[in-house]
């Protein structure tokens, strides 16, 4: 009976949880060991690595670390951070666009609520699904 090998993104998911609790320990050296070890398999791979590092590994490591407030430029050595920067600056368009669709929505509720002071309060750093579902509840108040 063949066992299944597992893909290259569980994989890169598998070695990211490792980074992660090696953070989590404290034990900073061997997390920068793992990282350097992914810095250095993305430099010299195909493509479709190249792809499971920052989509998987990246991701989920950054992410870890923005979480528990730690230093990604500190961390994260250059090929990776670039992959990290990639994905931040490609979520940061699609923000700029939510945004402007909750400026128009915004518009909509004041014009719908006369007499109300809406402030647009929305920048990158707040959570945007927040105010999505705050909208729609303005919206649904609206119809009862």
């Amino acid at each position: 009976m063949k066992t299944k090998q597992p893909n290259i993104y569980s994989q890169m998911q598998r070695f990211a949880t490792v980074t992660q609790t090696l953070i989590m320990q404290g034990n900073i050296q061997r997390a920068k060991h793992c990282l350097q070890i992914a810095e250095n398999i993305y430099n010299g791979s195909t493509t479709e690595i190249k792809n499971a590092i920052a989509n998987t590994y990246v991701f989920s490591v950054s992410t870890f670390l923005e979480i528990h407030h730690c230093s990604i430029k500190n961390l994260l050595p250059k090929s990776l951070q670039n992959e990290y920067y990639k994905q931040v600056n490609t979520v940061e368009v699609k923000l700029f666009f939510v945004e402007s669709k909750l400026r128009k929505a915004f518009a909509l509720v004041a014009s719908v609520l006369p007499g109300s002071k809406l402030k647009i309060i929305v920048n990158k750093k707040e959570n945007y699904l927040a105010v999505l579902l705050l909208l729609n509840s303005i919206f649904l108040l609206q119809h009862f």
